[in-house]
């Protein structure tokens, strides 16, 4: 059971609304450890834990089930 790249980046556009780019990469080939860069108004202003708890919201229903075991996340606030 693992995550695609493409389920992932409509699970976060779909979740954080304005969202510019997602960049998803597979650490191991397995499909259950990811890199995840999301390029987003929506991050200005916010704290960096607060914008890494809104892509990890977004992810929460693949962590719960296992489907993805790791993410490593990096968000990037840009002006709109």
């Amino acid at each position: 059971m693992s995550a695609s790249i493409e389920e992932i980046q409509s699970c976060v556009r779909e979740a954080l609304g304005d969202v510019r780019e997602v960049i998803v990469e597979d650490l191991t080939g397995g499909g259950d450890h990811f890199r995840i860069q999301v390029h987003s108004p929506v991050f200005v202003g916010k704290p960096l834990l607060e914008q890494h708890r809104l892509v990890q919201s977004a992810l929460r229903s693949f962590l719960d089930s296992g489907k993805i075991h790791a993410i490593e996340v990096k968000t990037v606030p840009i002006e709109s």
